[in-house]
């Protein structure tokens, strides 16, 4: 009688044994929008369980301006085990990157269908706007991608691959003194009144803006200064600036900046923030500003890892199976086993003149910590397989979509 209640006890329990509370408790715990519309497409009594949220965070109106903050993410698409090879790009069968973003009132690139709507008898109808419109933008910046029709195929099932959320940003229009600007919460299911948005402007300022406020304000430091600060991440739900001179501090609930490290050794020009294996990284970037001081081009990187536990800078030498990647609003890692033939130990970034808004200035560089070589990424054609779709967002003419045939994803 003791064996057959341990094998039972042992036995497993499939997903449709589960009770419904259960399932509302996963529901719930899921916090981007990609990841529930795939819950609630498995099934109508999964479906019954999470209400339909918005197809993507609204637009939220900047106070005291025209400006508008558009959300936008990067994922790591991955061919699920039953997606043939025929019907994944070519770039890939492990994975490549994608970023979309909520599209605007300029023309479409790509419209989103629900993904559950067969399992609708009586779909709500949708209000006639661009809400639930997405469109592709360069991995690295804010740019969209236009590109000729023949690579890209004509829709793309999300049901078919597996989707993996890598970085959030949240691009800004409307603002131009605004370098960079991240909001919290980012879950779905948290109150719209809890939103804080915190902002750094060109000259290196922080400002922030919380719901109800009529404008921004700025943010000062533990010793009531503003300092200087290259970048900001939300890391482990909270936000973290770093300055110019490598020091890591977080912003506290009464939007005051407290200091989190020492300052790094590192003298370079700017200091960008990643998240990687739950580690706190600096990429300090050297610029030759002297001989080229209206671009700045890079000509070194260096990176260290916070070490939390003794409160000091440990310099990465070798960043093994890692890639790093330094966007315009967004910076993020990844390891190279999940994609086909992209070499690691390397850091993709842009140059500064990225913010003329001119699709031939738009120049991509790698840079190798082994040999410590900077080349241009378009004549590296192993590096250009870890993106999607394929990469002739590189090509110095632009070339558009054709509108007459719409490209969606289910």
């Amino acid at each position: 009688m003791g064996d057959e209640r341990s094998a039972a006890a042992a036995a497993p329990v499939r997903w449709s044994g589960l009770p419904p509370e259960l399932w509302a408790m996963i529901g719930r715990r899921l916090d981007s929008y990609t990841d529930i519309l795939r819950f609630r497409s498995v099934c109508s009594t999964w479906r019954s369980l999470v209400p339909r949220l918005p197809r993507l965070p609204p637009p939220l109106s900047v106070p005291g301006s025209s400006a508008t903050i558009i959300p936008a993410t990067v994922f790591r698409l991955e061919p699920s085990l039953e997606t043939s090879p025929s019907s994944c790009p070519s770039s890939s069968r492990r994975g490549w990157l994608i970023k979309v973003s909520e599209s605007n009132p300029d023309p479409v690139i790509i419209s989103v269908s629900e993904l559950e709507q067969d399992l609708d008898p009586e779909p709500e109808p949708e209000p006639e706007s661009n809400s639930g419109k997405i469109r592709l933008l360069s991995p690295l910046c804010r740019l969209p991608i236009l590109y000729k029709r023949r690579p890209f195929p004509g829709h793309l099932d999300l049901l078919k691959f597996r989707a993996t959320e890598l970085c959030r940003e949240y691009i800004l229009q409307g603002a131009g003194e605004v370098e960079k600007v991240l909001i919290s919460p980012t879950s779905p299911w948290r109150d719209p009144e809890d939103t804080v948005a915190i902002a750094i402007t060109k000259d290196g300022n922080l400002r922030y803006w919380k719901y109800g406020q009529e404008s921004w304000t700025s943010i000062t430091d533990d010793r009531g200064e503003a300092s200087r600060y290259d970048d900001i991440i939300l890391y482990k739900g909270q936000f973290y600036v770093v300055d110019n001179l490598g020091t890591v501090s977080w912003i506290d609930s009464s939007m005051r900046v407290v200091q989190f490290s020492p300052p790094m050794c590192g003298g370079g020009s700017r200091k960008h923030l990643v998240e990687s294996g739950g580690d706190i990284i600096v990429i300090d970037r050297y610029s030759d500003n002297y001989r080229n001081p209206r671009s700045g081009e890079a000509v070194n990187f260096r990176a260290y890892r916070l070490d939390q536990d003794w409160g000091k800078w440990d310099e990465i030498r070798n960043l093994g199976d890692m890639v790093f990647f330094l966007g315009t609003s967004c910076s993020f890692s990844v390891s190279v086993r999940d994609y086909d033939g992209c070499p690691g130990n390397c850091i993709y970034f842009l140059e500064r003149d990225i913010y003329i808004r001119v699709r031939e200035k738009m120049k991509v560089y790698v840079f190798s910590l082994g040999n410590r070589s900077i080349k241009r990424m378009a004549s590296l054609p192993s590096y250009l397989r870890i993106m999607w779709p394929p990469p002739s967002w590189f090509n110095p003419i632009p070339c558009t979509l054709d509108p007459t045939v719409p490209i969606q994803m289910f």
